[in-house]
């Protein structure tokens, strides 16, 4: 009645695979059935786009601490500050109420001053041993021959297998018998030098 319908392409029938490939080529979408040639192409096509050979992970990057240049300037380690008077102490910790009344009670008791001693585990005998220096360099005379020489009897019986130690041993041990002698706690570089070389 209405005449012949006219025949869809396969592409635009109901169900067809071929409308549901968007992107595919023009004659595929008209519904025509790729070459020999064709399908050689598609394979090449699909070929270059296999992933490529997969490469084990690059190792990753670790930093390393490299040695200061000689022309660097490498700060150097204070073992004992200089003196300083209890004001200062009281000043650095003036927001602690405790610890200013602490320090108010030193200067009561006598004492004047304090030291800043390098906190690296060895601080509590770092500040004895040089306390009791600084108390026998300022000793009277007799006192200090007497101590100095039963100190020295106990030090020397110490033996230290690292050469630094042993060489700052052996230069604490030359002090402490110019104090026995009644001479100063300080020498002169040359006489100091000359005398360790032999035993250190």
């Amino acid at each position: 009645r209405y005449g012949k319908m006219p025949t869809l392409p396969r592409f635009l029938r109901p169900g067809s695979r071929q409308a549901a490939q968007p992107g595919g080529s023009q004659d595929n979408a008209c519904g025509l059935e790729p070459s020999a040639g064709d399908q050689d192409n598609a394979s090449a096509d699909a070929s270059s786009l296999q992933p490529a050979e997969t490469k084990s992970p690059a190792k990753p990057m670790t930093a390393t601490l490299s040695e200061p240049e000689p022309s660097e300037a490498v700060p150097a380690v204070v073992n004992i500050g200089p003196w300083e008077p209890l004001k200062t102490l009281a000043d650095e910790f003036r927001f602690n109420e405790s610890f200013v009344a602490k320090v108010k009670k030193l200067e009561q008791s006598g004492y004047s001053g304090w030291r800043r001693v390098r906190g690296d585990g060895n601080c509590l005998y770092r500040a004895v041993g040089y306390g009791l220096l600084e108390l026998l360099v300022g000793a009277p005379a007799e006192s200090r021959r007497k101590w100095s020489s039963e100190l020295c009897e106990q030090l020397e019986e110490l033996q230290f297998e690292e050469s630094g130690e042993s060489s700052a041993h052996v230069e604490l041990i030359l002090r402490l018998h110019r104090l026995r002698e009644g001479l100063g706690w300080e020498a002169p570089a040359t006489s100091m030098s000359a005398e360790s070389t032999p035993a250190g």
